[in-house]
């Protein structure tokens, strides 16, 4: 994930942990799209990996426009982020 381009990489974004179950743009605080915050979606594997691919086109207006086209770096990711408990 670190290897990424700088460019690619936001450092606004909210904190991760515990992000499997939780609605998405719901972290009181945080900075979201409009579109994002009005989604009904909820982050579990399936939801992370359709996003992550393709962000822009699960929720037009979001602000994230960088996605990650390779399934095996997606997989890590939600691997990841789903042994991230909340803090």
């Amino acid at each position: 994930l670190w290897q990424l381009p700088q460019r690619c990489r936001n450092r606004t974004g909210t904190h991760l942990s515990g992000v499997i179950g939780r609605k998405a743009g719901s972290v009181e605080g945080a900075r979201y799209s409009a579109a994002l915050r009005e989604s009904a979606i909820v982050w579990e594997g399936r939801t992370l990996d359709t996003f992550l691919a393709a962000p822009r086109q699960m929720v037009p207006g979001t602000s994230m426009t960088v996605g990650v086209p390779n399934a095996a770096q997606r997989a890590a990711i939600i691997g990841y982020l789903e042994g991230a408990v909340a803090q």
